[in-house]
């Protein structure tokens, strides 16, 4: 039996295999998570008041939550 070095897969197979079994099912799950029905938000617009108020995600919680990754980048990246 004679044996080659051709690939059995191509290289784009792995990558449809990431995009499909890691990231799409993240993303049709992002698309329908809803907290709060449609109708109850046409109903009550203050639910609505926390994201233009910024108390859900603001400059300082985004500093901090890259000073978290950065923490466990380096931690990884020393015990690696």
């Amino acid at each position: 039996m004679i044996f080659s070095g051709q690939r059995v897969y191509e290289s784009w197979l792995y990558s449809l295999f990431n995009v499909f079994y890691a990231s799409l099912p993240i993303i049709i799950y992002a698309l329908g998570d809803r907290e709060y029905a449609d109708d109850s938000l046409l109903k009550y617009p203050f639910l609505y008041q926390p994201g233009i108020l910024c108390k859900g995600f603001n400059k300082k919680r985004f500093g901090l939550w890259c000073l978290n990754a950065m923490c466990q980048s380096v931690i990884i990246g020393i015990f690696a």
